[in-house]
């Protein structure tokens, strides 16, 4: 899948889509492509781009498909078989990167397709991840045929924080250009990755209610057995509390999947960071492998971006960026891999070359 710009996408042709609008550029037959695709989701069906723009009221070039999107305010995903895919998000990239070759633009869009094989294809698709429909290596799309005047700027019909958070990062990194909408768009990212960071640490403690030797720890001044360990949610122990917090969780339990809308962040006040962080230790000391939910370095925890959530575009982008070129958090933070739309392959090349100090190559992937 990759995210063009606001919530428009373009993907291959056989993901499973739902409360959404679909523009279809498929050689194959509709009906094979998508068994829950509903008709009244597609705003258009076309075998390939040539026909989509003989058939289509826009001008025969990519800016009119982009500006004809970008003027929608709805999510839509644009589902294409691999040579229209392909052609398509070469053009988007060639609109977009003014200082790219040909050679570069072609290597991000190859992230592009391994990331999604390596990390969506089987949950997102009904293919198989041994399928290797969409993978072939050979990129056929010639510069002819992309239809992208290269007079044409993309600020002609977007604004900066529209487009992803892996190209502001790099203009910021070449100019200092952006840095509000950059750090909207982190600030928004880091939200959903906290939010599954802190369901996880729930997680650990709904598990673990009556391993005794773990819940001793929280000095609750009972034993508790199946007969009465429901009675631990009633307790004021700060450590076990802060899970029960109808002002930060806006579920019971984990009775919902981390989406970004089920913890209240703003409610999140300093005796609550400070219980998240006492439960870490002492899950880390139980089980080893918690350590990653403990510190990362001495003195940076993921919980410790709360706080920029909560500043929204009024915090340090230059200490955060310090933080995560070194990749102290492994998965990352505002593009961890479980951020469906960021390109974390693009981002961690683009830190690596920050830390060499390349900033000539860290160019080719700015807006500016």
């Amino acid at each position: 899948m990759f995210h063009i710009f606001n919530r428009i996408y373009f993907a291959p042709d056989h993901i499973e889509t739902k409360d959404c609008l679909v523009v279809v550029i498929s050689n194959q037959s509709i009906l094979n492509l998508n068994s829950k695709l509903q008709k009244q989701q597609v705003l258009a069906y076309f075998s390939n781009w040539a026909e989509f723009f003989k058939e289509s009221k826009l001008a025969n070039n990519f800016f009119e498909l982009f500006k004809f999107l970008s003027q929608k305010d709805q999510k839509i995903f644009v589902l294409c078989d691999p040579e229209s895919l392909q052609l398509g998000v070469i053009a988007w990239l060639t609109f977009i990167l003014k200082n790219s070759d040909r050679k570069i633009i072609e290597t991000i869009y190859q992230s592009y397709l391994f990331r999604y094989k390596m990390f969506y294809q089987s949950f997102m698709s009904n293919q198989s991840a041994h399928n290797e429909y969409l993978f072939s290596t050979e990129l056929n799309s010639k510069q002819s045929e992309l239809n992208v005047d290269p007079k044409l700027n993309w600020s002609e019909i977007l604004k900066p924080q529209d487009i992803s958070v892996e190209f502001l990062l790099a203009t910021y990194l070449v100019d200092k250009k952006f840095q509000t909408e950059l750090k909207v768009s982190i600030a928004r990212l880091l939200k959903k990755d906290l939010e599954k960071y802190l369901f996880e640490l729930k997680e650990i403690m709904l598990v673990h209610l009556l391993h005794k030797k773990f819940m001793k720890q929280f000095n609750l001044n009972q034993n508790y057995n199946l007969n009465n360990f429901q009675e631990i949610v009633k307790k004021s122990n700060p450590e076990i509390q802060v899970f029960f917090d109808d002002h930060i969780w806006n579920s019971k339990g984990m009775a919902r999947h981390s989406s970004g809308k089920n913890i209240n962040f703003n409610e999140i006040k300093p005796k609550h960071i400070l219980a998240l962080k006492k439960f870490n230790e002492f899950a880390a000391g139980e089980w080893g492998e918690e350590g990653i939910y403990k510190y990362v370095k001495s003195d940076v925890s993921k919980l410790d971006f709360i706080s920029l959530i909560q500043a929204e575009e009024n915090f340090d982008i230059d200490k955060l960026i310090d933080v995560e070129k070194h990749f102290t958090n492994a998965a990352g933070s505002f593009f961890s891999i479980d951020l469906t739309s960021v390109n974390h392959y693009l981002i961690n090349h683009i830190f690596n070359l920050l830390v060499e100090g390349d900033t000539e190559q860290i160019k080719k992937f700015s807006l500016t």
